[in-house]
């Protein structure tokens, strides 16, 4: 059987899938380790700090390769140049007809984006990152729109489509673009009712962590020897050990995600998935206790 990526000729590096670093779900190590970097770069005093909102749409790419083609790629599917490639593909696979549907909803949003005035800013060899919230793929209700699991207040989004930027990428190297900064902003003053572009970072004053993490700063080699063990003769230690970093990850996450210092948490309502943190060049989210139950869900 043919795979999505032998059936598009790819002219644009295809973007990989990049992990970032969950709070809540470090390893005892990684979180003691994240801490003391915390303390030593910043005094435990986060104000310089770069915050953006965590949203919970389609992740996609769009641009232009070095000729000036647009492209459109999913989070999983690679560049595509060609119009209802998502849908044929589809179908020549013998997809289910909910699979169709969705495949067609990809077309359209690349007929959108090609047509918009966005691509129109976008340079040749040039591909934006982002998070996509196209409508018709939404289920909506009285109190709403949700696209995966979050429900996001419907008057705060474009009509057909919102866009959240995220990065510019040379399209053929996958580095960030030279005028990736750039770029953006003009993505911003492009925005209107219909495709709605939405900067998801977010004003931040002075975060004083130091009271969160006070519990497990002091621990040294002994601790993370006795984290790491095996032997039968440390296990209770180790779950004493444990349990108090697993409390100081959950509660340092509330305190970062309620804190007041963050500002325009609510551009697309008061429901969010959570908050980036970027403190040394290092990203960290942060994801709220009804996200994360959200997807224990089983399914319907």
């Amino acid at each position: 059987m043919i795979t999505f990526k032998q059936f598009l000729v790819e002219e644009v590096i295809a973007s990989k899938r990049k992990s970032m670093m969950h709070l809540q779900n470090m390893k005892p190590i990684e979180f003691l380790d994240w801490v003391q970097s915390l303390h030593t770069e910043f005094g435990g005093v986060l104000d310089d700090l770069e915050v953006s909102l965590k949203v919970d749409g389609l992740g996609a790419r769009f641009g232009k390769d070095d000729k000036g083609q647009f492209f459109f790629e999913g989070s999983r599917t690679g560049p595509v140049f060609k119009e209802k490639a998502f849908s044929t593909y589809a179908k020549e696979k013998g997809s289910k007809q909910e699979i169709i549907d969705r495949a067609s909803h990809y077309d359209d949003i690349f007929d959108i984006l090609k047509a918009s005035s966005l691509t129109k800013l976008v340079p040749n060899g040039a591909k934006v990152v982002c998070e996509i919230f196209y409508n018709p793929m939404g289920a909506e209700d009285e109190s709403g729109i949700s696209f995966v699991t979050v429900k996001y207040d419907k008057s705060k989004l474009g009509k057909t489509m919102t866009v959240v930027p995220i990065d510019v990428l040379d399209a053929s190297t996958g580095e960030r673009h030279e005028d990736a900064d750039g770029i953006i902003a003009k993505l911003f003053k492009a925005s209107d009712a219909n495709i709605k572009v939405v900067d998801p970072k977010l004003k931040v004053g002075r975060i004083d962590v130091r009271a969160k993490t006070k519990s497990v700063l002091k621990y040294g080699e002994k601790e993370r020897a006795v984290i790491k063990s095996l032997k039968g003769a440390d296990k209770e230690a180790k779950a004493a050990l444990l349990a108090t970093i697993q409390k100081a990850k959950d509660e340092l996450a509330e305190y970062l995600l309620s804190h007041e210092a963050v500002q325009g948490k609510d551009k697309l309502g008061k429901n969010i998935e959570g908050l980036v943190f970027t403190a040394g060049g290092q990203p960290v989210k942060v994801t709220t206790q009804e996200f994360k139950d959200s997807k224990k869900k089983p399914a319907a």
